[in-house]
């Protein structure tokens, strides 16, 4: 895993200091997992990545999002992805 700055922003618009985890195969370089975290305010954003058939590299799974209310109280929720699908496009230059 690497840990990477990020920039956050707070409701009121300042600055929230942040972290960005990365898992990577090492053996081929693909992103297999990110973890987004920031204090004071508490929250987080990890996004899975994985293979899907037609697609030749990976793509977001799943992602789950946790926050800390100023309150304390807990909200989480989570999002599954599917139905992947690879466009292509193409172009002609015209003299």
């Amino acid at each position: 895993m690497r840990d990477q700055a990020a920039e956050v922003r707070t409701p009121e618009g300042g600055d929230q200091p942040s972290r960005v985890v990365a898992l990577v195969d090492v053996q081929t370089g693909e992103v297999l997992r990110t973890v987004l975290t920031w204090t004071p305010v508490k929250g987080s954003i990890t996004v899975y990545y994985g293979h899907v058939p037609g697609v030749p590299v990976p793509v977001p799974i799943c992602m789950e999002e946790r926050y800390v209310t100023r309150t304390g109280a807990i909200v989480a929720g989570e999002a599954t992805y599917a139905n992947f699908r690879r466009f292509e496009t193409s172009a002609r230059i015209i003299r």
